[in-house]
């Protein structure tokens, strides 16, 4: 299953439009998530036929909405994925928030998809052994000395290929990994 990821688009709608074209258009993405920063942005995401998850950021008011939930655990093309924005707790996470690091709540969960850090990146943990990956920021054309990207995840039973994609289509690295 091909599964769009983008994290940190911070209100900029054409950018985030131009990563859904490029997802559904160019690689026929069957899912997009949004990690959050901002958590509106993803309402605004117009993809008929795609299913889209989101989480909020912790830069925005969704954060703080008790009713939206900070992270969750999906399962897609075999593999489950815990998404947040956050590769770890933080001083503000609620009790019943999962934790990104914590060997039981990773028991299930094959990788941690997670933004914030506007850096794209995907690497195993030594300790946990669980996958994390982060698909960079939509913010702008460079943010953070990092330019704008996004990823594709390829997952099946088993496997899980990451793609990362600049806002000119153009792939940027590629990391698989077997689950």
């Amino acid at each position: 299953m091909k599964i769009g990821v983008m994290s940190d688009t911070h209100g900029n709608l054409d950018a985030m439009n131009e990563a859904v074209r490029i997802m559904i258009e160019d690689h026929n993405v069957e899912a997009i998530i949004h990690l959050g920063d901002y958590f509106n942005d993803a309402e605004a995401i117009d993809a008929a036929g795609v299913q889209i998850y989101a989480v909020p950021g912790l830069f925005e008011n969704a954060w703080n909405d008790p009713t939206i939930p900070r992270r969750k655990k999906i399962a897609l093309g075999g593999a489950t994925f815990l998404i947040s924005h956050t590769s770890h707790k933080t001083s503000e996470d609620r009790p019943d928030d999962f934790d990104p690091m914590s060997p039981k709540d990773l028991s299930d969960v094959d990788a941690v998809l997670y933004g914030h850090t506007h850096k794209m990146e995907s690497s195993r943990n030594d300790i946990n052994g669980t996958l994390y990956i982060c698909p960079g920021h939509v913010k702008s054309d460079l943010d953070r000395n990092m330019p704008a990207s996004f990823c594709i995840i390829d997952a099946s039973p088993g496997e899980i290929m990451v793609r990362f994609y600049g806002l000119d289509g153009e792939m940027l690295d590629n990391a698989h990994f077997t689950i």
